[in-house]
């Protein structure tokens, strides 16, 4: 960059419609001694992301780029969302079995849901000598609109006396709401 210039890396994002992701999982399973009773429904994953705006912004000036007095960098990030964003996860495992042995483990329902998301990254490195006037990192959201983030289901074994080993363990779930969410860093 010579004297009196400047880069810049704008992004504009606007999101005004409804945006919404559902993921449903449904594990049913029964076993009869004569099958040898052997269960295992496990590490399945139901999992919902809903996002109105999402950018990943990088500017980036290497060490052999000339940044004369006066020159700059600049990234500016602006996003808004005014649409209803929804994520919803339905994970059921449910299990009979009336011999050996009945595994749930390790499931996973998850539900995430964002407004607006935006990761920005500065990075400038210059050879000795030179000098840089400015650098600017802008980020700005706005969001208006409703989030939400819901997860239901359920997880349970049960069976006779017979049956040897029941195990549910390990199961997860999680629901993530956020309106805003912005990452920014700059390094010079």
């Amino acid at each position: 960059q010579a004297s009196d210039q400047f880069a810049v890396l704008g992004n504009v994002q606007g999101n005004s419609g409804a945006v919404t992701s559902t993921a449903s999982l449904q594990m049913q399973g029964s076993a009869a001694n004569r099958l040898d009773g052997n269960i295992t429904s496990s590490s399945n994953q139901a999992l919902a992301v809903a996002a109105g705006n999402t950018s990943l912004n990088s500017v980036k000036v290497s060490a052999g780029t000339a940044l004369n007095s006066g020159s700059g960098v600049g990234l500016l990030n602006a996003q808004n969302n005014s649409g209803a964003v929804v994520a919803s996860a339905t994970l059921n495992a449910n299990a009979f079995s009336r011999g050996n042995t009945l595994n749930l483990s390790g499931n996973t329902a998850s539900a995430t849901a964002v407004g607006n998301n935006a990761e920005n990254l500065v990075n400038v490195s210059s050879l000795p000598g030179q000098q840089m006037a400015s650098a600017v990192l802008t980020s700005n959201q706005v969001n208006s609109g409703n989030v939400s983030a819901v997860v239901s289901g359920s997880y349970s074994a049960s069976g006779v006396a017979s049956t040897s080993g029941i195990n549910v363990s390990g199961n997860r779930s999680s629901a993530v709401a956020i309106g805003n969410r912005a990452t920014s860093s700059m390094s010079l």
